[in-house]
């Protein structure tokens, strides 16, 4: 847990969280995957390697919404008890992103080993 606290950099305000986000390479990171109403989120791509992002909906599938080139970035709105899935694509850089949440802020945070098929 120390360790996600400390890869996930978190500042709070009263209205959003403001992070940067750190993915090890063959990493996802998993947030929001709880009971939850809606959440915004505003990325930033501002590392080296390409980030894919889903939404994962309630009953586990994965909707594909883009990746983000070095440099770009993408606001998005997440469903309800969805989550955001934002993956590393590279096997070995690690990604580096800023992440500002808003809406609502009692997501869970977790990361996953990417599933390799």
């Amino acid at each position: 847990m120390l360790g996600l606290l400390l890869l996930f950099g978190l500042s709070f305000s009263s209205c959003s969280i403001n992070s940067n986000l750190y993915i090890d390479g063959g990493q996802q990171f998993v947030l929001g995957y709880n009971e939850h109403k809606s959440f915004n989120t505003k990325i930033e791509n501002v590392g080296n390697t390409t980030v894919a992002l889903a939404q994962r909906l309630p009953n586990g599938d994965e909707v594909d919404l883009g990746k983000l080139e070095a440099g770009q970035s993408i606001s998005t709105q997440f469903s309800p008890n969805c989550a955001a899935i934002l993956t590393n694509t590279d096997a070995e850089k690690q990604a580096k992103l800023q992440v500002k949440v808003t809406g609502d802020k009692g997501l869970n945070m977790e990361y996953e080993r990417v599933n390799e098929d």
